[in-house]
């Protein structure tokens, strides 16, 4: 590292987390090991003739010139970034040649900028302009450098900070970082260096938008659904299954407990049913030619061997990690959705399975007094209680339960990890914290029973 011990970028917030339209502080450590120096140039920009003589010519006659000195100063400045961003490429078939078919590496990108902001922390440029009376061959004209430039432009060895505030836009969308694209906040400090390579270092932080589950008209309604198949095929009648799968709400927030229900009933005559309960992320990816889109599970619950002729009740929950919001709202090149998959099939019979998706919305902020309330969840070895989908607000009724933020959210990584944010922007020289997770709202939610029970 030669004279920079250490070169970083530090929050006032430790967990570098903020609210869109918030004021982001923090401030740049720089430490030398010796004083990091400005260098003086003398370059002759322009030959010109004076008092009327010829310009110099081929022979290697002498004539006057004027020439500009410009002082080429250290700087150290910051740059603050927002964007989104979306890449991916393709193998595709265009066209034909000779008979064969062609296949190329298809480019597809779209870029979306919400903020960018430089500012100077120390130094500026100091251009001085002076006219010297010099007589030098055309063999001569060079680069000069002067060696004993000024010792009181230079930053002093030891440990230096400085400060600075961002305000964020109160528009845009939450931290996002997906396989093929990203929304993406950072601060990148430079020390300019003139007539060298620039040192950098980076490091991102997680900007939220709200999404205010209250605000949804919907997140508070439960999900219900329910489907019937019959088994076999036109000469044989093996019976058929039905399924039904409700939940308390279809709005949570990361660290809130979604309660299941679930009856599947299996009349089939020699096949065993399997359900399965799958929470999955749909990243829909934009640009002006293409659109992509990515799944990823999240969690799924399942159960094996659902025998035949038995209707089957049980109860179960998920507790929503970390994930950035429903929709990306502000971004219009990244949407997020969150689907809630139910799947009911046989291992035996000719038939389809019970399928059901529906959305679920992930906020910010939850519900003002929780979700509506359930079925608590079934008790080991007591026998599962009985419930009918259609009775749903009856049933909670007798069995009342309320799920509560109890305190203040915490704030944790992602649940998809961390990825590697060095870009095209960065060199060698750039260093930092090149890998990052955002991190979301987690709130800590608990199971309360109710003191009055009908």
């Amino acid at each position: 590292m030669g004279k920079l011990k250490m070169f970083d970028v530090n929050f006032d917030n430790c967990k570098g987390v903020y609210f869109a339209g918030e004021v982001v502080k923090g401030h740049v450590v720089l430490e030398l090991l010796e004083p990091m120096k400005i260098r003086v140039f003398t370059k002759v920009l322009l030959i010109k003739r004076i008092s009327g003589e010829p310009y110099l010519s081929s022979t290697g006659r002498n004539t006057s010139v004027r020439a500009y000195t410009s002082r080429a100063q250290l700087k150290l400045r910051l740059t603050c970034l927002g964007r989104a961003h979306v890449h991916w490429s393709e193998l595709e078939n265009v066209g034909r040649r000779g008979g064969r078919q062609r296949l190329e590496t298809v480019e597809y990108a779209a870029e979306e900028e919400y903020f960018k902001q430089k500012c100077s922390l120390w130094g500026k440029d100091l251009p001085v302009k002076v006219e010297l009376a010099v007589s030098l061959p055309i063999t001569a004209l060079r680069l000069i450098e002067e060696v004993n430039p000024d010792e009181n432009d230079a930053i002093p060895a030891g440990k230096h900070t400085f400060p600075f505030e961002l305000l964020l836009p109160a528009e845009v969308p939450s931290s996002f970082e997906g396989n093929y694209g990203y929304v993406r906040y950072w601060m990148k400090a430079t020390i300019d260096r003139p007539w060298k390579f620039d040192h950098h270092t980076k490091r991102a932080f997680t900007v939220i938008a709200d999404l205010d589950l209250a605000k949804e008209p919907r997140a508070a309604e439960p999900i219900h659904c329910q489907g019937e198949v019959n088994a076999g095929c036109w000469c044989c009648n093996c019976g058929g299954y039905s399924a039904v799968f409700c939940t308390n709400c279809r709005g949570c927030v990361p660290g809130e407990i979604l309660l299941l229900y679930t009856e599947v009933e299996n009349n089939t005559r020699w096949s065993n049913c399997s359900a399965e309960i799958r929470l999955k992320l749909v990243v829909t990816y934009y640009t002006e030619r293409k659109t992509r889109q990515e799944k990823k599970v999240i969690t799924r619950l399942k159960r094996d061997r659902l025998s035949i002729g038995n209707n089957e009740v049980w109860s179960d929950a998920f507790k929503i990690p970390p994930l950035p919001p429903s929709h990306l709202n502000g971004c219009k090149i990244i949407t997020t959705q969150y689907i809630l998959q139910f799947i009911v099939e046989t291992d035996g019979c000719n038939c389809d399975a019970i399928e059901f998706e529906k959305e679920l919305i992930i906020g910010t902020i939850p519900l003002r007094d929780g979700p509506p309330p359930m079925i608590p969840p079934v008790v080991p070895n007591e026998p599962p209680p009985k419930y009918t989908p259609h009775d749903h607000l009856k049933t909670a009724k007798l069995h009342q339960r309320r799920l509560t933020p109890s305190a203040p959210p915490s704030y944790e990584e992602c649940v998809f990890g961390r990825v590697n944010i060095k870009d095209k922007d960065d060199t060698d020289y750039t260093q930092g914290s090149l890998v990052f997770a955002p991190l979301y709202a987690c709130y800590d939610s608990e199971i309360t029973p109710e003191d009055n029970v009908d």
